[in-house]
């Protein structure tokens, strides 16, 4: 058995998204009675009609989540750093600390 759970699905017709969810607890190989902190790590890969290839690196631990955004296209990167604070502001909003963000391009995401 492995430490991740992992679908494939499209939530609309044209837009295929892989997603991982690796598992802590399976992950974790500290002793038992460790004060190591669980940290959940996930993963979305996804084709987005508007901004082309997107993978998000979502990491949720006790000082809140950092989220890591790369795509293959510079103008797409640059969109999604100019509406990063309301994406923070609405995570905040509903009680998520953002404790890191990210955004960058890479030539295959």
């Amino acid at each position: 058995a492995t430490n991740q759970m992992q679908w494939q699905f499209q939530p609309w017709a044209g837009m295929n998204v892989e997603w991982t969810l690796i598992d802590p607890e399976k992950e974790n190989t500290s002793e038992a009675g460790d004060d190591t902190p669980v940290v959940w790590r996930s993963q979305l890969r996804m084709h987005l009609p508007q901004l082309g290839d997107v993978e998000a690196l979502l990491t949720l631990g006790p000082q809140g989540l950092n989220v890591r955004l790369d795509t293959s296209s510079g103008l797409t990167a640059e969109r999604m750093r100019m509406t990063s604070q309301s994406l923070v502001d609405s995570l905040d909003a509903a009680g998520v600390t953002v404790s890191g963000f990210s955004v960058s391009k890479h030539e295959s995401a």
